[in-house]
């Protein structure tokens, strides 16, 4: 008789029972693509917390213009409950 193997652990990481490293890789790409998809991009997919600073869990457009642009601003909720403020006072991205 053969018994099945346990399921295996998905992990978690937020457990102390799993260690984690940073991992930088350098990516190929044109400024006008990478800032394109950069500023649109939902900050809690990226801003998972810290040891210091919990993670975002969403935004709130404030003002026009619409975000991204020189004036725009939005309000961010962390997942422990203080907010902030974000506003673009101008911009001078790198373009390719």
């Amino acid at each position: 008789m053969t018994s099945a193997a346990p399921p295996a652990l998905e992990p978690d990481p937020a457990a102390s029972l799993f260690a984690s490293t940073p991992v930088d890789t350098v990516i190929n790409i044109r400024p006008d693509d990478f800032f394109d998809w950069y500023l649109f991009e939902p900050i809690e997919d990226f801003m998972l917390g810290t040891l210091i600073v919990p993670p975002i869990t969403s935004t709130e457009p404030l003002h026009r213009p619409e975000w991204g642009k020189p004036g725009s601003s939005w309000k961010v909720f962390f997942r422990n409950g203080p907010t902030s403020m974000e506003r673009i006072l101008s911009t001078d991205l790198p373009r390719s």
